[in-house]
Parts: C-alpha cells; sequence; structure tokens
C-alpha cells in the first residue's frame, strides 16, 4: 500500500557511521580535511595516554604539563572512529540480512491483519448481539475503515500495509514485490485474521453463548466473524460484487501510492484508506457485507469452523464461501492494472520532474528541495 514511497534517505551517510566487524579499512578514501579532523580526535581523546600519565610520578606528571606528546598513529587503523555501543552495529548487519528483513515484514503484516479484523469483526459483535440498539451498520462501516487506519499506521512503514492477499497478489502482478514476499505476507495476513476471529471470540464469549442462534437465521452469530449472503441474491450478484468493490479499493490504493499525486502527502494515507474502506462499506455493504479481503472471511469461517459451528458455516448461501476469496483476488488485478495504465497517462501529463514530485508529495518548498 506505501510500498511507492520513495526513500530519500542517503545511503552513503548510512554506510560511513558504522563498520562491519572484520570490514578492511583504506586510508585513500578519506581526504586531507577528514583526515585532519580525525588526527586531533585522537589527540584529543587518547585514553590510554592519559592512564598511563595518572600512574606515573609527580615529576613526570610537571614534565608531561610542560609538553604533551601527541601519540603516533596508524594511518590504517587507528585514524578511523568506531562506534562505542558494539550492539548498534550487530543491529546494522542484522538488517541487511534479507531474511530477517522478510520475517519483520511478515510480523509487521500479521500485526496489521490483527488489528484490522480485530475492530472490524468487534464492531460488527457489538451491532449483532445489542440487537442494533447500541450501533448501527454505519458504525460496523468505520468499525473497520479506523480499525484500517490503524493497522496503516502500524504494519505502513515496514511492509507497505497490504493487509489484504488481494492487495498482495496484485502489487505481485505488478512486480512491486516478490514471490517469497507475496506467499509469506499472504501466509501471515490469515495467521493475524485467525487470531483475531480468537480474541473477538473471547471478548465477547458469554453475550456470544446467551444469543447464540448458529449459522442462519436472525440470531445467527457466524455472520459476526464470516460474511453471509443476503437472502435472494444469487452468486452471479455475489460475485460481481467483490469484483467491482475490490477493483475500486486497488484503484484507490495505488492512486495514493502515485509519487505523481500531489492532492495527498504521505502523513495523510492512513486517514484516506480508513474512508476509503467506510465509502465501500457504505456503498457495497448489502449484498454480502464487503469483505473484499480473502483473509478477512476464510481465516474467521474456519475459526468458526474450529469452535463448533459446524460445516454449515460453509454450506451456508449455496457455498457461498468461495465467493469473498476468489472475487477479491480478480478485482484487485482488475483494478490494479486499471490504474496501472491511467498512470501511463498521468505520466505523460505531468511529466518527469523529479524535484517538483517531490516537493508536492512530502510539502516541502523550493528553498529545501536541495537537501533531498
Amino acid at each position: 500500500m506505501l510500498n511507492a514511497i520513495p526513500d530519500r534517505r542517503n545511503v552513503d551517510d548510512r554506510s560511513e557511521v558504522f563498520l562491519a566487524p572484520n570490514e578492511e579499512i583504506h586510508s585513500e578514501q578519506k581526504d586531507e580535511t577528514e583526515t585532519e579532523e580525525i588526527c586531533a580526535i585522537h589527540a584529543i581523546v587518547d585514553l590510554g595516554g592519559r592512564r598511563k600519565s595518572s600512574m606515573s610520578t609527580s615529576k613526570s606528571d610537571s614534565s608531561s604539563s610542560n609538553s604533551t606528546e601527541l601519540p603516533k598513529i596508524n594511518s590504517t587503523v587507528d585514524m578511523v572512529p568506531r562506534p562505542i555501543f558494539d550492539g548498534i552495529r550487530l543491529d546494522s548487519n542484522r538488517l541487511n540480512n534479507p531474511w530477517f528483513r522478510l520475517l519483520v515484514e511478515c510480523v509487521a503484516e500479521l500485526f496489521g491483519t490483527t488489528i484490522l479484523v480485530l475492530f472490524g469483526c468487534s464492531g460488527i459483535a457489538q451491532f449483532t448481539l445489542s440487537r442494533g440498539v447500541l450501533s448501527s451498520f454505519l458504525s460496523v462501516n468505520f468499525a473497520f475503515g479506523f480499525g484500517a487506519l490503524i493497522a496503516v499506521y502500524v504494519a505502513g512503514p515496514i511492509s507497505g500495509a497490504h493487509l489484504n492477499p488481494a492487495v498482495s497478489i496484485a502489487m505481485l502482478s505488478l512486480r512491486s514485490i516478490t514471490p517469497l514476499q507475496c506467499i509469506t505476507y499472504m501466509l501471515s495476513q490469515f495467521i493475524g485474521a485467525f487470531i483475531a476471529a480468537a480474541l473477538v471470540f473471547g471478548t465477547y464469549y458469554d453475550a456470544i453463548n446467551k444469543f447464540d442462534g448458529g449459522v442462519s437465521g436472525d440470531k445467527s452469530t457466524a455472520g459476526i466473524f464470516g460474511t453471509l449472503p443476503a437472502q435472494g441474491t444469487n452468486q452471479v450478484s455475489l460475485f460481481f460484487d467483490q469484483v467491482l468493490s475490490t477493483a475500486l479499493l486497488l484503484i484507490a490504493l495505488c492512486s495514493l501510492a502515485n509519487k505523481r499525486n500531489k492532492l495527498v502527502a504521505n502523513a495523510q494515507i492512513p486517514l484516506a484508506v480508513g474512508f476509503i474502506i467506510v465509502a465501500i462499506g457504505v456503498s457495497f455493504g448489502y449484498n454480502c457485507g464487503f469483505p473484499i479481503n480473502p483473509a478477512r472471511d476464510l481465516s474467521p469461517r474456519l475459526f468458526t469452523f474450529c469452535v463448533g459451528y459446524g460445516r454449515e458455516v460453509f454450506s451456508v448461501g449455496n457455498y457461498y464461501f468461495w465467493i469473498p476469496c476468489i472475487g477479491p483476488i480478480f478485482g484487485a488485478l482488475i483494478g490494479a492494472w486499471t490504474y496501472h495504465g491511467y498512470s501511463k497517462l498521468m505520466k505523460i501529463y505531468i511529466g518527469e520532474d523529479e524535484k517538483e514530485i517531490a516537493r508536492a508529495r512530502y510539502q516541502l518548498d523550493f528553498q529545501n528541495i536541495s537537501r533531498l
């Protein structure tokens, strides 16, 4: 979701701060000015020389106070400033490990999807169990919307906050992520949604047992976790509903991630994502509750099967369960590639002025462009 946001940090600045444990240093890489500054640092901070003077006699102390001898500096090793805290250097090396980075990204996707589904399904639980007294269907839409907002704040800086297998597959088709990232992201998203369903069930356990009417009927509680189709709606309409709503979701997300979009800043993206979810919910919520996310529907549905709702959670609505799993994937691919084609026209119309794009994207004025 945030993958297209450019990273303006200078790699050279980061690499010169810390040194690998066995990294070979060449003095030719330093210019004369930097060498003189480093020599001055070693002349001032010489712990060995101070320790020696403190252990010497008073006579040597008086003589050393009159004349100070600078230690001889090895130009290949001693002239290089090294970090005091070795733990930072270890962390820097660990972040360069692609497997560790992938692990952190998967944790971010798991955490973010858990937050999204937890807020959304809790909103449905409050609406269902209170029979609409404490909330309304609009409240459910806002629960999912603001849950997505918080999830993007949490996972966005690390993984881009896909939070949706359909989004990950669409990003893979655009070559924004690798196949390994796509698979691991999807697995993390399904696990996170399953954990969220368990947390919702534990939170409302007593109320669900008191209210429970099974999978279907007016007192159905299975709809708290997995979506259910509206009565009288055929599967063609349901499938088209999911394709269309997810396509609109991807068009909106791609527009937010487009660096040439001068109408939105990075800080506004999470809030925009939240209101996009709310807009889809209030517009496409009747047919099947706008799942638009295979992980949000399948994992909670699988959880209800595990806690005793039975096979009816899969057979309800003439085996409706496959539509929220397949429909969003088709819709995500259609939406992503539709906007990709539109972005080519935007590229021709706006042009390639990278400084102007950066100024508009990060809300900088022209005087600060050189700092990028």
